[in-house]
């Protein structure tokens, strides 16, 4: 009898071609944008600044602030909650598919290697020379696209709210850093684009995931008839 040395279930089916090439082509945007943009500022960036910017001593900085730094501390938390559980529920079964996760986790943050890329200035208010992407939407979204994954093979009452959570922590700390005047619009997009591209690329090669089993073929009606 064969024994799977790493029986604990991958994430969810997926067409393994079309990942690649939706990575890719995530990456590639972003790259594409970054050049193209230099350091104009987008329309709609201009608007954002002067509209919704927070400025220091504001409620609703104090509020965005707060929101940037739970946002990340619950992304952060939910990976280490969903990590804990698999590790109670398969033991040592849960090692192997826990190492490859964290290198999921580690090679989506590489992200952030982009800001030195491109060294596109952020806002005249932001405090980081290089905003483009965003540090903070890069490690909120690597955290939660793993967790995301990694909770995949628990159940449906797991999978349902960590998604949940996971895209509620990115979408809020995106949000705060714009309010906060310390990155464009483009930056927290870039971010999530990038970090999402770059996972899809390392979920398939690690095989996070199986792959799609095509339809099955109903027999010829008549078949085997003489």
């Amino acid at each position: 009898m064969s024994i799977n040395p790493d029986p604990v279930p991958a994430g969810p089916p997926v067409d393994r071609r079309a990942a690649l090439l939706t990575g890719a082509a995530a990456l590639a945007t972003v790259s594409l944008v970054g050049v193209l943009l230099g350091d104009d500022v987008p329309p709609l960036d201009a608007w954002l600044l002067h509209h919704l910017y927070a400025g220091p001593g504001a409620a609703t900085a104090a509020v965005a602030t707060a929101i940037s730094g739970a946002g990340t501390l619950a992304a952060l938390a939910l990976l280490l909650v969903v990590t804990g559980r698999l590790l109670w529920r398969e033991r040592r079964r849960a090692v192997g598919s826990i190492a490859r996760h964290l290198v999921l986790l580690a090679g989506s943050a590489t992200t952030l290697l982009l800001q030195v890329v491109f060294q596109r200035p952020g806002p005249p208010v932001a405090a980081a020379d290089w905003t483009y992407p965003s540090g903070h939407a890069v490690v909120v979204t690597a955290a939660a696209l793993t967790a995301v994954l990694l909770a995949w093979p628990l159940s449906t009452r797991w999978r349902r709210p960590v998604l949940t959570i996971g895209v509620g922590a990115v979408l809020l700390v995106s949000a705060s850093r714009v309010l906060l005047g310390e990155h464009y619009l483009i930056d927290v997009v870039a971010a999530v684009t990038a970090t999402a591209g770059v996972g899809l690329l390392l979920a398939t090669v690690l095989r996070l995931w199986p792959a799609r089993r095509p339809p099955a073929v109903p027999a010829a009606a008549g078949q085997g008839d003489s």
